[in-house]
């Protein structure tokens, strides 16, 4: 009797940790905030982390100024791809976002978007009048926005651009404004429009603007810490650098 006993009681233990395997096992979801310019490469990069986590990346897309008085409001997020250094190290200085976490995953290359082909520069397409309206992204809450106002400030023609310009609340729907044909041209990303078929895409001299160095960091409040810095590590990739300099970013972060 006393051996069923045993036996019985050792059959609990082991079922009772065969029930607990599966959480350790399963994949976790992975809430990402992440700038609007980034989120179609996220979208490539999820499968790819998935096969070699189990992990689920789930995106949260808004513009960074946006994502940062969220993340400082306690938004559950777990990991923040902010689209500059500026935020994201002002989210670590709060005591919100782990400081020795924090890398460059890409660097953003600004583009002036065209419907029509023009063979004049920048400046003089710009200060034509038959070209309007302009998109760009509210500087306050977007990096590549704030990139936008300094290529005009250097190219001296702000303020006189302003009555035609067009402002979206990120640089995602600043190229919704020129694609869906609301505007002749606007600032954007130009991962955003490596593979559009239409207009023509001109390269934004990189001395008219500040890097756009794009800061990943894991955030204090996440749930799921260690899928969190998976995937963190991820990035840091070979394969997800391939994959982020398809996707027309310059490098970041590499780990052997």
């Amino acid at each position: 009797m006393l051996l069923i006993r045993s036996t019985l009681s050792a059959f609990l233990v082991l079922l009772a940790g065969l029930v607990g395997l599966p959480s350790l096992c399963q994949g976790a979801d992975v809430r990402v905030a992440v700038a609007a310019n980034f989120a179609s490469c996220l979208e490539n990069l999820a499968p790819e982390f998935k096969a070699v986590s189990e992990h689920e990346i789930v995106p949260i897309v808004g513009s960074t100024g946006r994502h940062f008085a969220q993340i400082s409001a306690g938004a559950p997020f777990d990991v923040f791809l902010s689209a500059d250094r500026h935020h994201a190290q002002k989210l670590i200085d709060q005591g919100h976002a782990e400081g020795e976490s924090s890398f460059v995953y890409a660097q953003g290359k600004l583009v002036f978007w065209m419907r029509d082909a023009q063979k004049a520069d920048l400046q003089a397409i710009l200060q034509n009048p038959q070209m309007k309206p302009v998109a760009m992204a509210n500087p306050r809450l977007a990096p590549y926005g704030e990139a936008a106002r300094q290529v005009l400030l250097n190219l001296n023609l702000s303020p006189n651009l302003d009555d035609r310009i067009v402002m979206g609340t990120s640089v995602g729907q600043t190229w919704q404004f020129a694609a869906t044909g609301n505007c002749a041209g606007a600032f954007v990303s130009l991962s955003q429009v490596v593979t559009c078929p239409t207009g023509v895409v001109r390269l934004v001299n990189p001395n008219l603007y500040q890097p756009i160095e794009q800061q990943a960091v894991l955030l204090k409040g996440a749930i799921e810490v260690k899928a969190a810095r998976e995937f963190l590590l991820f990035l840091q990739s070979k394969t997800a650098q391939k994959i982020i300099k398809k996707n027309g970013y310059g490098p970041g972060k590499l780990v052997p």
